[in-house]
C-alpha cells in the first residue's frame, strides 16, 4: 500500500532526530481491544486491496467497486439521447445539455471523487489500526497519561483511542464514514435522476420506492443505529 510505504520512508528521517521508544516486545493487547481493532479492520478493508500473504484477503473495496460503478455508468450519462425538438439542439445538430443532465453529470464526477475518498480514507485507517499493538507496548513510564485500567466505560472508538489509535482518530473515521456514505448518495441520486428523465411513468414509481428505501436503510445503519446502540 502506498500511504504506509510512504509513512515508512518518512520515518527513517525521524530516527535520526528522535529516539524511538523502548517496546515489550511480548505485550498482548486484551482481548476485547483485538475484538474491536479487528472488527474495525474487517470494515476498513472494504477500502484496500491487500498484500497475497495478508491474513485478510480483500480483492476488491465497496468504495473503490463503487467508483468503477461510477465511471462505467459517467460514459452512459455523458451524451444525452438526441432529440428530434429543436429546443433541445443546437445551431451544430448536436443534443444540448439539459439542467438535469448537467446535474446527472455533477452527481456522477461527485461519486467518483467521493469513493475514491473513501478508499485512501480506509488505507489511513487501517494503517493507524495497525500500529495500535506497538504503540500499546510502549511501557507505561514513557506513554503519556496514565496506564489504561483493567475495566472502564467507553464506546469502541474511545477504547481504541485510548489503547494507542491517533488522537485524529475521530475525525478520521468522520471523513471515512462521511465520503463512503456520500459517494453510496450520490451514485444512488445519479442512477435515479437518469431513471427519471428516460423512462416510463411504472418505471419511475417503481424507481422511487427503490430509491428511497435503500436511502433510509443507508442512513439508518451507518448514521443512526451507532447513535442508537448502546455501546
Amino acid at each position: 500500500m502506498t500511504l504506509p510505504i510512504l509513512k515508512r520512508f518518512l520515518n527513517l528521517f525521524t530516527v535520526s532526530v528522535m529516539t524511538p521508544p523502548t517496546v515489550t516486545l511480548d505485550y498482548e493487547l486484551p482481548k476485547t481491544v483485538v475484538s474491536v481493532r479487528d472488527g474495525w479492520q474487517w470494515t476498513c478493508q472494504s477500502g484496500a486491496v491487500v498484500d497475497k500473504e495478508a491474513k485478510a484477503k480483500i480483492l476488491q473495496n465497496q468504495s473503490g467497486l463503487l467508483a468503477s460503478v461510477a465511471a462505467q455508468l459517467l460514459t452512459l450519462f455523458k451524451t444525452p439521447a438526441p432529440s428530434p425538438s429543436d429546443s433541445s439542439s443546437n445551431n451544430t445538430g448536436q443534443p444540448t445539455e439539459s439542467l438535469a443532465q448537467t446535474f446527472l453529470l455533477v452527481c456522477c464526477y461527485a461519486a467518483i471523487f467521493l469513493n475514491i475518498s473513501a478508499t485512501i480514507s480506509s488505507f489511513i485507517l487501517i494503517d493507524n489500526l495497525g500500529e495500535i499493538g506497538y504503540r500499546s507496548s510502549i511501557p507505561n513510564n514513557q506513554r503519556p497519561g496514565s496506564p489504561p485500567p483493567t475495566t472502564m466505560s467507553c464506546t469502541p472508538e474511545k477504547l481504541l483511542y485510548t489503547y494507542g489509535a491517533s488522537s485524529k482518530w475521530t475525525w478520521m473515521l468522520f471523513h471515512w464514514l462521511f465520503t463512503f456514505y456520500m459517494g453510496i448518495l450520490t451514485l444512488l441520486i445519479a442512477i435515479f435522476t437518469y431513471v427519471i428523465m428516460n423512462e416510463k411513468l411504472a418505471t419511475k414509481i417503481a424507481m422511487a420506492l427503490v430509491f428511497f428505501i435503500n436511502f433510509l436503510f443507508v442512513t439508518f445503519f451507518i448514521f443512526i443505529r451507532p447513535l442508537t446502540e448502546k455501546s
